[in-house]
């Protein structure tokens, strides 16, 4: 009996570390939540997963958001026709994810600057840093491609390839985040308090 107990024991455990990671509400969102997973395979160890669970928020603030890292590359050579179509992926998940994000901060953007009310403006603001954030991270938390990853200094020079690219937006979030912060001086603090800390 005591080994049937102890069994049911590790099992139960088994489960219960099994079960997903909580999730909590995007701030600023009606609809959205976000929990924490770990990746593998990718130039960074964890990344954040951004799901709608109800509707509610901007159609364009909902497809920034919930961008997704590109998973599944072989751009082995040795297999040309593979390799063109893992390309042609990338290339496609890399010109759908710009144009997301920059078509979510323009429109927040122009929200900020037809706002009325000091609060609107600064939570459009916010929004803004917050798509160029996220745009940044599932850049770094795409799959490194499977030929790639056999050898160090490729897998060194896309994750730089990709933190290049990163890089860049999370400077357009710093930007975003500086100016949401000079605008929010003059208000009460919010829930875009934490995003708009340079």
């Amino acid at each position: 009996m005591p080994r049937y107990l102890a069994a049911a024991t590790l099992l139960i455990a088994g489960i219960a570390s099994a079960a997903p990671p909580p999730s909590t509400p995007v701030p600023g969102t009606v609809g959205l939540r976000q929990r924490t997973v770990a990746v593998r395979d990718a130039c960074v160890a964890s990344t954040t997963v951004i799901t709608q669970v109800r509707p509610g928020d901007a159609p364009a603030l909902v497809a920034a958001l919930t961008l997704k890292p590109i998973r599944g590359l072989d751009l082995d050579p040795s297999n040309q026709r593979r390799a063109t179509a893992a390309l042609r992926k990338f290339q496609t998940w890399l010109e759908h994810g710009r144009a997301t994000a920059t078509a979510a901060v323009t429109a927040e953007r122009a929200a900020a600057s037809n706002a009325t009310r000091p609060v609107d403006r600064v939570e459009a603001m916010a929004r803004a840093a917050q798509i160029s954030a996220r745009y940044a991270e599932v850049l770094r938390s795409s799959e490194i491609p499977t030929n790639v990853r056999a050898f160090p200094e490729a897998i060194e020079a896309y994750c730089a390839a990709m933190a290049e690219q990163a890089d860049a937006l999370d400077a357009q979030a710093a930007a975003a985040r500086q100016a949401c912060a000079d605008a929010a001086a003059h208000i009460l603090p919010g829930w875009w308090t934490p995003i708009c800390t340079p």
